[in-house]
């Protein structure tokens, strides 16, 4: 086994190398063809949906490239998520402290984008889409 690997793709790759490969290869297609989607995703009933909360957000920019919750704590982030209501610079759910989701759960805003320089995606939290790439 490789060290790094999911979980469910070593065990695939036990057993046939190459059906791990192709297996991993479609999941990434589908991954991709899905964040490329604007505003529309397959759900986990393979039934087509759209969010609406994606479709009217305005762009908002972040004002600062630091999760200012995490400076005051003295914790460091993975990445930088900013709220598209009101423009909350938040840490994502690979850091410690998921600051950009307790923002979404302190206040409902819906849609936040990466902060992330290269990256243009946006996650609703509500319907459990992303757009973007």
């Amino acid at each position: 086994m490789q060290r790094g690997r999911p979980a469910r793709e070593k065990a695939r790759g036990e057993a046939c190398g190459c059906e791990s490969r192709e297996i991993a290869s479609i999941e990434h297609q589908w991954l991709s063809s899905k964040a490329r989607s604007a505003t529309v995703s397959m759900s986990h009933t393979g039934i087509m949906a759209s969010c609406e909360h994606l479709k009217t957000a305005k762009h908002i920019a972040p004002r600062v490239h630091v999760c200012e919750k995490c400076v005051e704590m003295g914790d460091r982030w993975v990445h930088l998520r900013t709220c598209q209501t009101c423009g909350n610079v938040g840490c994502c759910d690979s850091s410690k402290n998921k600051h950009a989701t307790k923002h979404f759960h302190a206040t409902q805003h819906p849609v936040m984008q990466s902060a992330e320089r290269g990256e243009h995606w946006r996650w609703c939290y509500v319907d459990e889409i992303m757009d973007g790439e």
